[in-house]
């Protein structure tokens, strides 16, 4: 099918309104759920990570206004997810 993070069709920036157009999306993670894509806006810099779905009826996604890169989003999305035991060990040890 080629480049699929480039046929991601994208909302117009929520920051200053202009087109996305050409701007380079970079697929961030593919799984069964489908497609993470990250796009940052040519004209004001600022960055949109999408969650992308896509069946023969229809592409659905999800958007999410960041301020990380598509490396930092990469390494996040990879991390060991955060569990309420390191929340409350954080808690106790600030509590100190």
């Amino acid at each position: 099918m080629g480049d699929f993070s480039q046929q991601v069709p994208m909302p117009d920036c929520p920051f200053c309104g202009v087109a996305y157009g050409a701007a380079p999306r970079v697929i961030v993670d593919e799984g069964s759920y489908g497609e993470m894509v990250h796009v940052t806006c040519l004209a004001c810099g600022r960055a949109l990570a999408m969650r992308v779905e896509r069946s023969p009826q229809a592409v659905r996604s999800v958007g999410l206004l960041t301020d990380c890169n598509a490396e930092d989003y990469r390494h996040f999305w990879q991390a060991e997810r955060v569990s309420l035991d390191d929340v409350l060990r954080v808690h106790e040890g600030l509590s100190r």
